[in-house]
């Protein structure tokens, strides 16, 4: 009883799979039929891309450069006027790691895109597809970690209001 309710689960799944199947594979040779009449144009895209990553990705780490260097100066401060540092040592380590993730990321996107445009997209547009689709995943990761940084950029700003809010008031200005 329970083999034939098996097998009827079985035959539907394979009815209702098949057609799924076929489609997936007709939009898969589809798309790299595109891919391969579309190859010139798509290079070119990809290394327009590639030259606007790189102006990008030195401009910010210039920036995390900066940032790090301002939060560890006025993390610095904080100690010197016997205030508790340690949520901005806190974040700063973290921002820190952020940064080094970014970089590790854009290096592997870097290498993904170079390896992705020495591929032959008219002649072999499954691997050109295969390269791209890694070749996105870590565009993602790198974007995630630049989020990520922001983020704790902004949690460092939160810190410095809150401990300016609960200083006491200087002389003078009131």
């Amino acid at each position: 009883m329970k083999s034939r309710r098996f097998i009827s689960v079985l035959v539907l799944v394979t009815i209702f799979a098949a057609p799924v199947a076929v489609r997936a594979q007709d939009l898969t040779v589809a798309r790299e039929q595109l891919i391969s009449e579309r190859c010139v144009s798509l290079k070119l895209l990809l290394d327009e891309l590639q030259r606007r990553d790189l102006v990008s990705r030195t401009n910010l780490g210039r920036e995390y450069e900066n940032s790090a260097r301002l939060f560890s100066a006025f993390t610095q401060r904080v100690k010197n006027n016997n205030l508790s540092p340690q949520p901005f040592e806190q974040l700063a380590s973290q921002f820190t790691n952020a940064t080094a993730q970014f970089r590790s990321a854009y290096v592997q996107y870097d290498d993904t895109m170079i390896e992705l445009q020495k591929i032959d997209c008219k002649s072999k547009p499954a691997d050109f597809d295969t390269q791209l689709t890694r070749t996105r995943e870590f565009r993602d990761a790198t974007e995630g970690a630049s989020t990520h940084a922001a983020a704790l950029t902004g949690q460092f700003r939160t810190q410095m209001v809150q401990l300016q809010a609960e200083l006491p008031p200087q002389k003078g200005n009131n």
